[in-house]
């Protein structure tokens, strides 16, 4: 009987041990509820950008008519590369300026903008600043990031100042509303010169000329090995963007890493954590 009781003893302390209490899951819920507060970007982008690349291989190989859009590119031979990469370039740019701001006349209820503005509120609202993570995710995906990472790099910085100044700020420097100037500034990005930036063709351009580049170098065929930016370029292109973000480090201190870029390989994003306080 003593050996039976010492046995179910010995099951009973197992149990406790190996069964994780409700108390004990409630502790640990602010930790990993973070995962659930990402907003991912630039969808239809990114869906035109993969369009682009499809129409490209088909009319590099097309040796009959190949209509793209509106544009016949090809009659009875392969589309050459300049055609190919300035329709490339054109839907880019157009899929971006109407995924961030369709109609530059007023500010839109719909689209990209107006929901990351609401979840950010929404987030900001029910979050109090004793709370051990305060951040929402702000993610691009990866295949998009990595056109041009500069560029992407500079949509998130925009991105944050715009949600933790105008939108969410201190009601004594900001009105809390949507700025029509500073959302047109943010669309209008993707052609503007990089002044701060000085890249390897120390050019400081548009992520316009970068487009071309890589449209052009797809159309002739290196699809493989020099599309994909290495990875110690991309880990330079952040840590110099990340002090583009030195406004959120002044305002909400600690390390300047923590504004970084980073890579989430699982759900093949590049997100930073914008403050919810």
């Amino acid at each position: 009987m003593r050996s039976k009781l010492q046995i179910l003893g010995l099951f009973l302390v197992l149990l406790i041990i190996l069964v994780p209490s409700c108390k004990k899951e409630e502790v640990l819920q602010p930790t990993w509820q973070w995962l659930l507060k990402e907003k991912v970007v630039l969808t239809e982008t990114e869906r035109s950008h993969k369009q682009n690349l499809d129409h490209i291989d088909h009319a590099r190989t097309c040796v009959d008519i190949y209509v793209w859009g509106e544009d016949t590119l090809t009659l009875n031979g392969p589309a050459g590369y300049y055609p190919l990469t300035a329709k490339a370039v054109a839907e880019f740019q157009k899929a971006y300026e109407n995924e961030v701001m369709p109609d530059t006349t007023q500010l839109s209820n719909d689209g990209m903008m107006a929901d990351v503005i609401k979840d950010f509120l929404e987030l900001r609202r029910d979050h109090s600043a004793s709370q051990s993570f305060k951040k929402m995710r702000i993610a691009i995906p990866k295949d998009l990031y990595e056109v041009y990472p500069r560029f992407f790099e500079r949509f998130l910085t925009e991105m944050m100042s715009y949600l933790t100044g105008q939108i969410g700020g201190n009601s004594e420097w900001y009105g809390g509303t949507r700025d029509l100037e500073r959302e047109k500034d943010i669309r209008k990005l993707i052609t503007q010169d990089d002044f701060d930036f000085l890249d390897p063709w120390e050019c400081n351009c548009s992520a316009m000329i970068y487009l071309e580049s890589f449209y052009k170098k797809y159309a002739e065929g290196d699809v493989k090995s020099t599309q994909i930016p290495k990875e110690d370029y991309i880990l330079f292109v952040q840590e110099i963007s990340a002090h583009d973000r030195t406004f959120l480090q002044e305002k909400y201190g600690g390390e300047l890493n923590e504004w970084k870029t980073s890579y989430d390989s699982e759900n093949e994003v590049y997100y930073v954590g914008v403050p919810l306080y």
